[in-house]
């Protein structure tokens, strides 16, 4: 089995896990999937069980927030050994729109 198909199945568990509303915290689930999984499975089970919990997402893939349906986009730039870090709760629609 690969490490992508690993990943999808563990991701697979965990966010459909409906027993608990603990937050999720996820670190770059995009890493060796297939983008077919990304823009399928892994978005709609973000998008069930974000209703239920809080999941807080580390991305490089401006994909996943953007048609996950975001709520607060938190955008941090390491600038020569600064952090700048922009936040941005979002209010409806996010399309066509500057997040940060």
């Amino acid at each position: 089995m690969s490490a992508g198909w690993k990943t999808s199945v563990i991701l697979d568990l965990i966010l459909g896990w409906g027993s608990d509303n603990a937050p999720l915290i996820i670190d770059q689930p995009e890493d060796k999937l297939a983008t077919g999984y990304i823009n399928a499975g892994l978005l709609e089970a973000i998008k069930k069980c974000k209703t239920k919990k809080q999941i807080i997402l580390v991305s490089h893939n401006a994909t996943i927030p953007m048609l996950g349906d975001a709520q607060n986009i938190v955008m941090c730039r390491n600038d020569d050994k600064i952090i700048n870090i922009k936040s941005n709760p979002l209010e409806g629609s996010i399309e066509g729109v500057n997040v940060v």
